[in-house]
């Protein structure tokens, strides 16, 4: 897999200049390259979204409607289809809807306890479910997904999922150069972006094609 420091090589030399850096610096415009790099990475990674993704949980405790998980986390985001109880028998999932589906259906949402939840949704930046676990019952463990803030590739030795010849790496590479070419007025800009351009419409439809998971804020039911 190509590194950091291969892939600003290699801008450098499409834009005919000096690769014989070790280090990124501000002096020989490697560190402005990178940072253009990490622009065209977070295209990818919106784009991508739903493969890049991490875990959380939280517990539910009986006769408890609502639930603080991950501070700073938009809830919205939380990919509505992977709610569900851990059991060891098998997952169980849950259906995610509005707080005012809850409200209109089920007057006594804040006080009605059963064996387990069957809805999640959100309350005041709260996860909520209903019913409430039964008094006396064992705690219960919800399991749920969300995009991943990507980190930044800042190290020389930073490597990319994809191999060298892939569409992601090419449009990053593309994407460094017409930046790098149109802030010194150097190459033909234009025709880069041509290429840029064409690397992109190939990964937009090829993951457009796929079927994109739902979040909770673009859920089916209850949508406000």
């Amino acid at each position: 897999m190509a590194t950091l420091l291969d892939v600003v090589k290699k801008v450098l030399r499409a834009c005919k200049k000096n690769t014989s850096i070790t280090a990124f610096s501000d002096n020989d415009d490697s560190q402005y390259i990178v940072d253009r790099i990490n622009e065209a990475l977070q295209d990818i990674y919106s784009l991508r979204g739903t493969e890049i993704q991490a875990d959380s949980s939280f517990t539910v405790t009986p006769s408890t409607r609502t639930y603080n998980v991950i501070a700073g986390l938009d809830l919205d985001r939380i990919f509505d289809w992977s709610v569900r109880i851990n059991d060891p028998d098998g997952d169980i999932p849950l259906q995610v809807v509005t707080k005012q589906y809850i409200v209109d259906r089920y007057p006594l949402y804040e006080t009605f306890e059963w064996d387990q939840p069957q809805y999640v949704y959100i309350d005041n930046n709260k996860l909520a479910v209903y019913p409430l676990l039964k008094a006396g019952s064992a705690n219960l463990t919800i399991q749920f997904s969300y995009p991943a803030q990507p980190t930044e590739k800042t190290t020389t030795t930073a490597t990319f999922p994809w191999p060298d010849m892939s569409y992601e790496l090419t449009y990053i590479k593309k994407y460094a150069q017409y930046k790098y070419e149109l802030s010194k007025g150097i190459g033909q800009p234009l025709d880069t972006a041509q290429d840029m351009e064409a690397a992109w419409a190939i990964l937009t439809a090829k993951f457009t094609k796929q079927q994109r998971p739902r979040f909770i804020g673009y859920r089916r039911y209850g949508r406000s």
